[in-house]
């Protein structure tokens, strides 16, 4: 006899299984998918599903406990399933769907109620992403410096610019002042000689 297998999508809010969840594990590594389920479905057999574009592929069942690098468990208590994969291997990755069985003998409805989406990766990987993400970042904050550097030497080189060009204009050096003219030169001359001329016509005076 053909059983004929038809697959539903089970839309549901309970809180259990709203959205898909993501799983990470790493290459050669044990993974755990856990999959809540409703009060209603306390009873039906599970399915573990794996999906290609289209199709679905079963993996495992609860009318086993383990198949190859798969177990799985269900605990009725706590309404929920457990898949666990050992060795996990870079094809592993991609969609699967937890389910149940809720058809009869001639026609099998097998309900989608939760999917699950597994990324595998290689061992490190993760280090090695942080690590180009710090340097990246170390990256762009000397750029950020060495403009900030630049910009403000261009600025207090067009200010010390302007500034010479208007000190020029009144007269005066940016450094030093501009050399007296001639005559304060010769009065400060006539000045500094002044004692000396005095002391010299007292001596003529004693002397005659």
């Amino acid at each position: 006899m053909k059983i004929l297998l038809i697959f539903t999508l089970y839309l549901i809010s309970d809180p259990c299984c709203l959205g898909p969840k993501t799983v990470s594990g790493n290459l050669g590594e044990t993974v755990i998918i856990n999959c809540s389920y409703p009060e209603e479905f306390k009873r039906n057999t599970k399915f573990f599903y794996q999906q290609y574009s289209e199709n679905f592929s079963e993996v495992i069942d609860t009318t086993v406990t383990q198949k190859g690098r798969f177990s799985i468990s269900d605990d009725r208590r706590s309404k929920a399933l457990s898949v666990r994969i050992s060795d996990v291997r870079e094809d592993d990755g991609g969609v699967y769907y937890c389910a149940v069985g809720t058809g009869g003998v001639s026609v099998g409805y097998e309900t989608l109620y939760t999917e699950i989406q597994l990324h595998v990766t290689a061992p490190g990987s993760s280090v090695i992403i942080i690590m180009i993400i710090i340097i990246v970042c170390v990256g762009v904050a000397l750029l950020l410096t060495g403009a900030l550097a630049l910009i403000f030497y261009k600025l207090r080189f067009n200010i010390s610019k302007e500034q010479t060009r208007l000190n020029s204009r009144i007269g005066f050096s940016s450094i030093w002042p501009a050399p007296f003219p001639q005559a304060l030169m010769r009065t400060m001359r006539a000045v500094r000689a002044g004692p000396e001329l005095r002391v010299q016509m007292t001596t003529r005076t004693t002397s005659e």
